[in-house]
């Protein structure tokens, strides 16, 4: 895939100290149109992947002539991070993979001296397919480094120790997990914008751009999905340090991570006590802005699964009682408000013990997972699902009439029992029985007690059956 260049002005006293790996410093010599500060440069990029293919893209290409190397690459990146890949010892063979098809790799791990590559040429190669490329090299050299960084590929790693390939599979896991992030970029120097964004885009991240705060919060509001900020302090009409503090008003410091960057000298401590979640001086290098960046996103990351370990339950990974309790109670105050109507159910699982004295407990946990997973398909939110007890769910249906809600109940009784639970070769047939309850939302115990009743008398009535009153 051809190379395209987007031309810009340069004002060279913005970026004095514009560390090497900037494209616009040293690699545009080569007809620059300068006047006065300005000089004309053109920057590189390929057009981004579509999105759907980022979807599926799931593989790693391995280019390494080294077969014990490959082999630890190839180990290490199924055993810690369950991913594909695929193999090749030269550049013939990288040529041929990417020939059958380009598409399936969202990366590749390349050695610079190949048999019939000495010099890295299999890095050029693979960029024009849009597949982001981490060099392992046994050596470091600053200037290949830096023209390698010109080329535009994502990191330059060194294969020294079994220390350097265990920090290759956390770039990896970065990289893997970068897709679908989005980032928002402040910054009134289209330049600075644009340079960034590009060496986002090797990171696989989506950014956003605009010139000033206001532009930025309605950004925020378009795209809700924007996890990391990367503000410039000095902007016109609103600052860095005041757009922090519009945004700490919706969003927690967990949730979406700020970075303030400032051609200044003042300390970044009253960026922090603002609600940035780190400061950084423009004068750093990239290299510097893109670990700060990863870290930051680390940490989220760190945060939402830890939070997810705490809200859900490890077996069916509905919410667990206490989370469920808390949202519930969010509905029913809602539904108070509008005075509204609201409906919950309770689901009990016909002859659970029976299921486990007869078959373990592996084959229980087994079909309660199955149960999970089909509560999860057929009841999403808005409705709220949680695992009420050891075989009991319970289901409140904010905002949802009760008609529906019962044509769905009964539709998920029927699911259960025509889907028997698979152990090995062994089926096993479960059925559940269901209680539906609507009242005029006044306290989140009494709504549930009432499905709780309609649940008993569906027992009492010979099981596998949904009662409700319409």
């Amino acid at each position: 895939m051809p190379r395209h260049y987007a031309e810009v002005a340069l004002d060279c006293r913005c970026v004095p100290q514009m560390s090497f790996d900037c494209p616009a410093k040293n690699y545009y010599h080569r007809s620059p149109c300068r006047t006065g500060y300005i000089t004309l440069v053109r920057l590189p990029f390929y057009p981004k992947p579509q999105r759907h293919a980022e979807a599926v893209m799931q593989k790693v290409l391995i280019v390494e002539d080294s077969r014990t190397t490959a082999r630890f690459m190839a180990h290490n990146l199924k055993e810690q991070l369950g991913l594909a890949y695929d193999c090749a010892e030269n550049l013939g063979e990288a040529r041929q993979l990417l020939q059958a098809d380009a598409s399936q790799y969202f990366l590749a791990l390349c050695d610079l001296n190949l048999p019939d590559a000495p010099n890295g040429e299999v890095v050029p190669e693979i960029l024009a397919n849009n597949i982001p490329v981490v060099v392992v090299s046994a050596h470091f050299d600053e200037g290949i480094y830096k023209r390698l960084m010109l080329q535009g590929v994502t990191d330059y790693i060194v294969k020294r120790t079994p220390d350097d390939m265990m920090y290759l599979m956390r770039v990896v896991r970065r990289l893997r997990a970068n897709s679908g992030v989005e980032a928002l970029i402040v910054d009134d120097s289209n330049l600075w914008c644009m340079q960034v964004s590009e060496l986002l885009r090797r990171q696989r991240i989506t950014a956003y751009t605009a010139s000033n705060g206001l532009e930025a919060l309605q950004l925020l509001k378009d795209h809700p999905a924007i996890r990391i900020v990367l503000a410039d302090h000095y902007m016109p009409g609103m600052d860095g340090m005041a757009l922090t503090a519009a945004i700490r008003k919706s969003h927690t410091m967990d949730e979406l991570s700020i970075i303030v960057i400032s051609v200044g000298t003042e300390s970044g401590a009253r960026f922090l006590r603002s609600g940035a979640n780190d400061y950084v001086f423009k004068t750093a290098s990239f290299e510097e802005l893109l670990c700060r960046i990863s870290m930051n996103l680390d940490i989220q990351d760190l945060i939402r699964n830890n939070r997810a370990l705490a809200e859900r339950d490890a077996l069916t990974s509905l919410l667990v009682r206490r989370q469920f309790f808390a949202l519930a109670q969010e509905a029913v105050t809602e539904a108070r408000k509008d005075r509204r109507n609201l409906c919950a159910a309770m689901i009990d699982v016909d002859y659970f013990k029976q299921v486990n004295d007869r078959y373990g407990h592996l084959a229980g946990d087994i079909a309660l997972r199955q149960l999970g997973a089909m509560l999860r398909e057929e009841f999403p939110a808005p409705f709220i699902c949680g695992r009420y007890g050891g075989e009991e769910f319970c289901l409140v249906a904010p905002g949802v009439e009760k008609q529906e809600f019962a044509r769905k109940l009964e539709n998920f009784r029927s699911s259960v029992s025509s889907k028997p639970v698979q152990i090995g070769a062994l089926s096993i047939v479960i059925s559940v029985s269901i209680g539906m309850a609507e009242q005029r939302a006044s306290d989140l115990e009494t709504l549930i007690n009432a499905a709780d009743g309609q649940l008993y008398t569906a027992k009492r009535e010979g099981r596998d059956r949904f009662v409700w009153q319409p």
